[in-house]
């Protein structure tokens, strides 16, 4: 005898990104400007429809190291760092739409050379963009992104960026 079962999945709306970014990073310092990156994934469950899980990884580095110049015996300050955001989109008219975030997030303070700590905190962001999708459920988002993290733990490291963002929802 044969059996067979029928599985569903529990998520759906799962999607993969990626925005670069200008911004800030600073840990027991002054804010330095900087540029970085961030990749994601997220998914929707079908118990929280309406909300979605954002996971993340972010990189943002002094501005200076990207410039072309003597970087013999210099020493350029970045974090890195994760986070897990809930999400809502909401619909502005057309292909439009808004993006909130906000979760925790977890940050490897580096801004001096001689600092190698973990921090832990809350993040935020505010994504507002195109749907390129139409009427299918597969294709790319794509738009300007705002995202801020900040610490209340060891060397109080944070970062802010404003991007571009591009995410593709399959």
């Amino acid at each position: 005898m044969l059996f067979s079962l029928n599985v569903h999945a529990q998520f759906f709306n799962g999607h993969a990104g990626a925005y670069v970014g200008y911004g800030s990073v600073k840990g027991n310092s002054p804010a330095q400007s900087s540029l970085g990156f961030n990749i994601l994934f997220g998914f929707n469950h079908t118990f929280l429809s309406e909300i979605g899980l954002q996971f993340g990884y972010t990189y943002a580095r002094k501005i200076n190291y990207f410039l072309p110049e003597s970087t013999i015996g210099r020493y350029y300050p970045y974090v890195q760092g994760f986070t897990a955001k809930a999400i809502i989109e909401q619909p502005l008219g057309g292909f439009l739409f808004i993006e909130e975030g906000l979760g925790l997030s977890a940050i490897n303070d580096r801004t001096f050379s001689d600092v190698d700590e973990w921090d832990y905190g809350i993040v935020a962001s505010l994504y507002l963009g195109w749907n390129l999708r139409k009427l299918s459920l597969d294709g790319f988002k794509v738009g300007f992104v705002g995202e801020s993290a900040i610490t209340f733990t060891s060397t109080t490291a944070s970062y802010t960026m404003l991007g571009f963002r591009a995410v593709y929802y399959f």
